[in-house]
């Protein structure tokens, strides 16, 4: 918890998660060119493992999630 504190602190910035070099991904219906990482959907993976739930998180997610 306090290293994901530290890494937050000074601000986030964007993170780009779409690339033009391969073609496997998710397509985006913006650019026909552009795919998006599989993986960026790990993210939320975090947070909904632990019970997330904007109307009343979970106990795992009080706990776990800073």
């Amino acid at each position: 918890k306090e290293m994901l504190n530290n890494f937050i602190k000074p601000g986030l910035q964007d993170l780009c998660v779409s690339r033009t070099s391969f073609k496997w991904g998710v397509p985006v219906d913006f650019d026909d060119k552009h795919v998006v990482y599989v993986w960026i959907d790990a993210l939320s993976n975090y947070i909904t493992a632990l019970g997330y739930d904007p109307d009343g998180s979970s106990d795992l997610y009080k706990k776990y999630w800073p």
